[in-house]
């Protein structure tokens, strides 16, 4: 057995793995307005930043060998391990907004208010609303970083439907939205209403693979995937924090402002997990859970304040599946006594072409390796990441497409730190 190779399968492990790791340029290819939006500057503690990005022909690091191997402790002392959330954040909030209007000029406000804070939002779709209007400004907002949830072909109760008309409505959304150029991937049941298991199996037939749910109680227990639990016990019925002003929650049911939301933020870092906070009418008075835009302002403020992943409800689906179902394999190599090289890869065996979402390895470098810049190559795209490794030491982040593709990492001797 070479005591250089290890593997771990994530599945198998029931501790959390990498509690306080990272994802480091995770994501789908974007254009440039949505990585502005979407990378915003990091708030690393270990100071490592992406620097380069070129494509390269053949080439690279010899081929390695895949061996046996044996398992790894899933700690954070481990050499390789997955972050648990993108960017070393401790924990994961989905922002998501139940507004169909997309076109009056008090929402397009909103939206701005949005990108000024670079703060990737989720909308509902019903997608039986959607007119060649609508559709322009769907356009508009994916092109700056904003994603889209299922919320049926129509603004009904799903539970009151027959169960021909609940298939219809979950299933006609999810194609519509393929035909829009979206990726359905995340659902909401219209005023909440999927207490039924037959309501669910619509959403999960239709090829959904997440639903949020809209209940006053979560605010008991709205904590996801919390300290060491891998996936949800029923990811089709998510609990969302329900966000409402003072002026419309007269009986004080949901979060009512900042200084409310701030023990649910913190209790999220602490207890690293997701969060789906859920509003309605910012900056319509007159609407329904009507929530002032300032007060959104301010509640965004705390989030980004705080070590969170502000992310689509669909990259965080996509992210703790994966990550779930990951295995990881690695292999350094050794040369002249020192490591010179690791090869890695991450395979989690799901459809490809839908869970695409790159997960993120945090790789603990040997101290040689440190004032240098490391080269992460794709050795099936041919592409190179260089990173800082820091003089001070510190951990290297690598983003890592689940889909069994190898990377190889080295260090570049001939770049320091201090090379421009």
């Amino acid at each position: 057995m070479d005591p250089n190779r290890f593997e771990l399968d994530e599945a198998r492990h029931t501790k959390a793995w990498g509690a306080s790791a990272v994802v480091r340029n995770g994501g789908h290819s974007a254009p440039p307005q949505q990585r502005a939006l979407l990378d915003r500057p990091a708030r690393r503690r270990r100071g490592l930043v992406a620097v380069l990005l070129v494509s390269l022909g053949g080439g690279g690091l010899a081929s390695l060998a895949v061996g046996c191997g044996k398992p790894l402790r899933s700690d954070d002392n481990a050499e390789v391990r997955i972050a648990k959330w993108r960017d070393d954040h401790h924990a994961a909030v989905s922002v998501t907004y139940d507004e169909s209007d997309l076109l009056s000029p008090g929402q397009r406000r909103v939206h701005h208010a949005f990108l000024a804070l670079a703060v990737p939002v989720d909308f509902e779709l019903v997608t039986g609303w959607v007119t060649t209007p609508v559709e322009d400004r769907i356009r508009w907002l994916t092109a700056r970083g904003f994603r889209f949830f299922g919320h049926g072909t129509r603004h009904v109760n799903h539970d009151a439907l027959d169960p021909d008309e609940v298939r219809q409505s979950a299933t006609g959304c999810y194609q519509t939205m393929k035909r829009l150029g979206l990726k359905p991937v995340a659902f909401a049941y219209p005023g909440g209403h999927g207490e039924l298991p037959r309501t669910r199996a619509a959403v999960r037939d239709a090829g959904f693979l997440s639903a949020r749910m809209f209940r006053a109680a979560a605010r008991r227990d709205p904590y996801i995937v919390p300290d060491d639990v891998r996936e949800p016990l029923d990811w089709y019925a998510l609990p969302s924090l329900v966000m409402m002003g003072h002026a419309f929650d007269a009986r004080h049911h949901a979060v009512d402002d900042t200084a409310e939301l701030i023990p649910y933020l913190d209790g999220a870092v602490r207890r690293t997990a997701w969060l789906i906070l859920t509003y309605h009418s910012i900056d319509k008075p007159k609407g329904y859970g009507f929530y002032p835009l300032d007060g959104v302002q301010s509640d965004l403020g705390a989030i980004k304040a705080r070590d969170i992943w502000i992310a689509s409800i669909n990259d965080a689906t996509l992210y703790v599946r994966e990550r779930a179902a990951a295995r990881v394999s690695y292999r350094w190599i050794d040369r002249a006594g020192a490591r010179s090289a690791l090869e890695v890869s991450i395979a989690d065996g799901l459809p490809a072409d839908v869970y695409d979402l790159p997960l993120t390895l945090v790789v603990r470098p040997p101290a040689s390796w440190r004032g240098h810049r490391a080269e992460v190559r794709d050795l099936r795209d041919h592409t190179v990441t260089l990173q800082e490794v820091p003089a001070q030491g510190g951990e290297l982040l690598v983003a890592v497409r689940p889909d069994a593709r190898t990377y190889a990492i080295k260090v570049r001797r001939d770049w320091s730190s201090g090379t421009s």
